[in-house]
């Protein structure tokens, strides 16, 4: 063994060694997009991810690559029963407490009240509907609201299994997609009954349709 060859075997190995001073960390494959996705997401956006096949700059491919899309549109208009039933099932999407006892309660020949609940103060509260905006609909509301004050007798023996203050007077709950200005603006002024009106509007999603609503 030559001097050269011995001083070349004494030296040790040498490897090439990545930079330590920069690390770089990256999620596991795709994920850096999926978080993206999510970090990026506010109420009423639409967001499409790399359709498959495009690759954004700087990043891998996530897996797997198909569009993802999250939009929401205006659904069919919906029929006033199917409002009724909904609000019947779920009449707390109005107000917290709020809980129906009764729908089509007649109030005379001609008349039916569409639904009749409770509040959180065990207060009885009419509910009137239309599936369109119908000014004559307070009107109706009203009479209901004076039927079931001249009849609280019957409404005792009804519903003897509810917990309801039958001392403190009725509410009024209108329901609509719309109301007319004149119709807020006189629901606003009326001292007696207390009248609450709620817009609904119906919304797309992709297990069926979701009704939102909101105080007018």
């Amino acid at each position: 063994m030559t001097a050269e060859q011995a001083s070349e075997a004494q030296e040790p190995t040498r490897h090439s060694q990545p930079d330590s001073s920069h690390p770089e960390k990256r999620m596991a494959r795709g994920m850096e997009d999926v978080v993206h996705l999510f970090l990026t997401h506010t109420p009423g956006d639409v967001m499409i991810s790399p359709a498959a096949g495009e690759v954004p700059s700087g990043r891998e491919p996530a897996v797997p690559s198909h569009p993802i899309v999250t939009v929401a549109c205006p659904a069919a208009s919906l029929g006033k029963e199917e409002i009724i039933q909904l609000l019947n099932a779920n009449t707390a999407a109005l107000e917290s407490g709020l809980r129906a006892i009764d729908r089509a309660v007649p109030c005379d020949p001609s008349r039916t009240i569409d639904l009749l609940a409770v509040d959180g103060l065990s207060q009885l509260v009419v509910i009137a509907l239309e599936a369109a905006p119908d000014d004559g609909m307070l009107l109706r509301a009203i009479s209901h609201y004076d039927w079931i004050v001249g009849h609280v007798p019957i409404l005792r023996k009804l519903y003897q299994g509810q917990v309801i203050n039958f001392s403190s007077p009725p509410r009024i709950v209108l329901v609509a997609p719309e109301f007319s200005r004149p119709l807020t603006c006189a629901a606003h002024r009326i001292q007696s009954p207390r009248i609450g009106c709620y817009r609904y509007r119906a919304i797309a999603v992709p297990s069926g349709t979701a009704v939102l609503f909101e105080e007018a």
